[in-house]
C-alpha cells in the first residue's frame, strides 16, 4: 500500500476522537511491535492525554523528539495494519472484497441424511431404555437387563458399520 494511503487512514487533527480511537485499536493489535519508547509516548499522549510538551519535560527531551516518535509510531501502526490486516476495518474490507470477487452461486440444497436399513429396531430399543430411565428417576433396578439391551444395540450397529 502506498505511503499516502497509509498516512490518510489516521485523521490528521491531533484532537479528534476518531483518531484517538483508531490509534487505541491499532495499539491493542500492534502495540507490542513498536519500540518501548514509541509505545510509551503513544500511551502517554493518547491514553493519559499529555501534550508533546508535557511528555518532553518529563523525559527531558525536545518536544520535536516526542512528536517525531509518536508520528513514526502511528505510521508504523498503519503500516502493520495494511500488511497484516487484523483491524476490524481491514477485516471488513477484505470480506467485502472477497464477496465482490466471488461468483454468485446458487445456494446448495440441504443434504438429506442417507437412510440406513435396520436402524429402526436399534432406535426403538434405545428410546425404550431412555424412557425406562426417565420413569425410574435415574434409579436402576435391573442394570444387567439394561446392559444386555445396550450391548445388543451396539452389536447391531457394529455389524451395520462393517466392524463386527
Amino acid at each position: 500500500m502506498a505511503t499516502d494511503s497509509v498516512s490518510n487512514q489516521v485523521p490528521e487533527d491531533d484532537g479528534t476522537v476518531e483518531r484517538a480511537v483508531r490509534v487505541a485499536r491499532l495499539m491493542d493489535l500492534y502495540g507490542p511491535l513498536l519500540t518501548d519508547r514509541q509505545r510509551q509516548f503513544v500511551q502517554l499522549h493518547y491514553e493519559e492525554d499529555l501534550s508533546f510538551g508535557e511528555i518532553a519535560r518529563e523525559f527531558e527531551i525536545s518536544r520535536q523528539a516526542v512528536h517525531d516518535a509518536v508520528k513514526h509510531a502511528e505510521q508504523a501502526l498503519e503500516k502493520y495494519d495494511a500488511k497484516l490486516g487484523l483491524s476490524p476495518d481491514q477485516v471488513a474490507a477484505a470480506a467485502s472484497r472477497q464477496s465482490a470477487e466471488a461468483p454468485m452461486a446458487a445456494p446448495e440444497a440441504p443434504k438429506q441424511p442417507a437412510r440406513v436399513e435396520g436402524l429402526g429396531p436399534c432406535i426403538a430399543t434405545l428410546e425404550g431404555a431412555i424412557d425406562r430411565l426417565q420413569r425410574s428417576g435415574g434409579v436402576l433396578y435391573n442394570v444387567e437387563g439394561l446392559k444386555r439391551e445396550l450391548e445388543e444395540v451396539a452389536t447391531k450397529l457394529r455389524s451395520m458399520d462393517g466392524q463386527g
